[in-house]
C-alpha cells in the first residue's frame, strides 16, 4: 500500500476528482442563485432560454470530465494497465 501512493498518478486522480467536485458544488450554488434571480426579475414567470441550457450543459461537461479524469489515473496505477500517465505525458511533450 505505501507503494500505490508514491505514485503521482493516484494523487493527480485525486486532486483531479477533488477540483471537478468543487466545480461542481460552486457551479449549483451559482445555478440556484441565478434561477431565485431570474424568478425576482420575471415576477415568477420562467423563461426558458437555450444559452442558459448549453452553459449548463457545458459546466457540467467539464465537471464531469475532471472527475472521471482522476477515476481514469487511479485505476491506471492500480490496475497497472495502462501505462504511466506521467511518463506519456513526459514522452508527448519531451520526445
Amino acid at each position: 500500500m505505501k507503494t500505490i501512493f508514491s505514485y503521482w498518478d493516484v494523487s493527480l486522480g485525486l486532486i483531479a476528482i477533488g477540483f471537478g467536485i468543487y466545480r461542481f458544488i460552486k457551479f449549483k450554488k451559482y445555478q440556484k442563485k441565478r434561477d431565485k434571480d431570474m424568478l425576482k426579475k420575471t415576477n415568477g414567470i420562467w423563461k426558458l432560454s437555450y444559452k442558459r441550457y448549453m452553459d449548463d450543459r457545458h459546466a457540467f461537461f467539464w465537471c464531469s470530465l475532471l472527475i472521471f479524469i482522476g477515476v481514469v489515473f487511479i485505476y491506471n496505477r492500480l490496475k497497472g494497465n495502462l501505462p504511466n500517465i506521467v511518463t506519456f505525458i513526459k514522452d508527448i511533450f519531451f520526445y
